[in-house]
């Protein structure tokens, strides 16, 4: 059974409402639904983790990563991305953003060694947010943002080729698994389940003496 993508996930969330018949029998996808409402609801409250950058956004601009099995929905999915910008604009904002450490990924490729990535993240937080810059265009490839814990590598974003710098926000699946390190990796596709390509960047999420 195929699942859902977030765009049509969100496009359920959104103003109009639509329920998809197949969340009526898919419990990964009301679960991947329920996160991804969860992750607007917050970042609707503080600006500073309010996405700027969206997976669609990226397919579409980026003519260098292969997209003809996603390309009928791209223009729905932006629609449904401009619609929740009025939906988040409704949510009343906090007086202040939330405070999140930040994080500083170094590179582990070489051809990446101008670029910069640095992550705002608080275990159990259900979002974090990248900072992104200096990012070089990738011919048919993707940069693909892992949370880890263990052997386990869950896929949270895909991040845009940029010359100067952009932000990317995330919502975080299990927020408190214990997660022990952020990596990412050079992939073939958006959307990866497992990583494939080589690690690009990477930072640790433990303490100094128990780094993995």
């Amino acid at each position: 059974m195929k699942h859902l993508t977030d765009a049509e996930l969100l496009q359920s969330l959104g103003p109009m409402l639509l329920n998809h018949p197949h969340l009526a029998h898919c419990a990964a996808c009301r679960q991947r639904q329920d996160l991804l409402s969860a992750a607007i609801q917050v970042l609707g409250m503080p600006p500073a983790i309010t996405p700027t950058t969206t997976a669609a956004d990226i397919l579409q601009r980026d003519s260098r990563v292969k997209t003809s099995k996603r390309t009928p929905f791209l223009g729905g999915a932006l629609a449904i991305m401009a619609a929740l910008i009025g939906f988040l604009a409704s949510v009343p904002t906090a007086p202040s953003p939330i405070a999140m450490p930040s994080l500083a990924l170094r590179a582990e490729d070489v051809s990446f060694a101008q670029s910069r990535v640095a992550v705002q993240w608080k275990p159990g937080s259900p979002v974090g947010l990248m900072t992104v810059s200096h990012m070089p265009p990738m011919a048919h490839r993707v940069l693909e943002v892992w949370m880890i814990h263990g052997r386990h590598h869950v896929p949270v974003a895909i991040i845009p080729s940029v010359s100067g710098i952009t932000q990317v926000a995330f919502a975080v699946p299990n927020p408190d698994i214990g997660y022990q390190a952020i990596g990412i990796t050079l992939e073939p596709s958006p959307d990866m389940p497992a990583p494939t390509g080589p690690k690009v960047f990477f930072v640790s999420l433990l303490p100094p003496s128990s780094k993995l």
